[in-house]
């Protein structure tokens, strides 16, 4: 997020707004108390099955970085002073997207996670294995579907407005 920030204080004219929205907690929640922390758990053991029995080479599921950043509103006011070059007109948690009203259906959830990251699993796995990881997934949330559900409101949402200093 540092890096993140330092480019765009180079991109963004002072005065301008840069709205920022990614994975959030709130302060002091780990994220693999949330869904989606426990999806990505979840996935990352479907893996490691996976190398046990041989389907995948252990050194694949080692090498292989999943790209996600999720902070919390301390956090990411302190990066942002750290840089210097923003200020916070606005920082909350908000609740997630509108497609998750009501409780939330694994398979339907796992297809938005994959149409998002499918590209990023394809440039390491081969696509048959990809998609015995993601049905194994799915089995494996099926246990965790009431926790799920229960925290699936909680806002997870982190939306930021800063303006470029002058």
């Amino acid at each position: 997020m540092e890096r993140f920030l330092e480019a765009r204080a180079w991109e963004v004219v002072p005065g301008g707004i840069m709205v920022i929205i990614c994975l959030g907690v709130s302060d002091g929640v780990s994220a693999s108390q949330l869904p989606f922390g426990i999806l990505y758990d979840n996935l990352a053991s479907s893996l490691m099955d996976m190398a046990t029995e041989g389907l995948l080479n252990e050194a694949q599921v080692d090498s292989f970085n999943l790209p996600i950043y999720i902070t919390c509103p301390a956090e990411m006011t302190r990066l942002i002073e750290k840089n210097g070059h923003f200020s916070i007109e606005r920082i909350e948690l908000a609740e997630p997207a509108t497609w998750l009203k009501g409780s939330i259906d694994t398979r339907e959830w796992i297809n938005h996670v994959r149409a998002a990251m499918e590209g990023t699993f394809l440039e390491h796995f081969k696509k048959d294995l990809i998609d015995e990881m993601f049905e194994r997934t799915i089995r494996r949330l099926s246990q965790y579907s009431k926790e799920i559900n229960e925290k699936l409101h909680e806002k997870v949402q982190l939306f930021a407005v800063l303006k470029r200093k002058e």
